[in-house]
């Protein structure tokens, strides 16, 4: 009988510790939302495969892009659904000819925001957005 209870005590340590766990993790699935960073190639290779996706482009050394990264944070928070890409260029000696290059377009400022349907351009909006624009594109 004392086994039993000692053993009973065990298992109920663990489920209270699993439980907790459990709930930890759902807490930060709820309120824990980033950006999709992808690399250059992963960002060409989704073009020639005609994906559908709304990727921005920017600097990780300009502030203009880190408080643009806000805002998109901010959107994703309110709009879980809605997935935004997010290509770094700082390796990158000439960001504008990339941008330029890769999304076939004569303006190449940084930050700048692509909606793409079928691998083609179908919307562009060039420097950081306000919520209210940014909300405006996946419409």
């Amino acid at each position: 009988m004392k086994i039993l209870k000692k053993l009973w005590k065990e298992i109920s340590v663990f489920g209270l510790v699993l439980v907790v766990f459990l709930c930890l993790y759902g807490y930060r699935t709820v309120t824990h939302v980033e950006m999709t960073t992808i690399s250059q190639t992963k960002l060409e290779s989704k073009i020639k495969d005609k994906d559908s996706f709304v990727v921005v482009v920017g600097k990780d050394s300009d502030n203009t892009t880190l408080n643009y990264q806000d805002v998109c944070l901010k959107y994703l928070k309110k709009n879980r659904r809605d997935r935004i890409y997010y290509v770094n260029l700082d390796s990158e000696s000439d960001a504008t000819k990339y941008i330029q290059k890769t999304f076939k377009t004569s303006d190449g400022t940084v930050p700048s925001t692509f909606v793409l349907e079928k691998g083609k351009v179908t919307k562009q909006k060039d420097g950081a957005l306000s919520y209210y624009r940014l909300a405006q594109l996946f419409k």
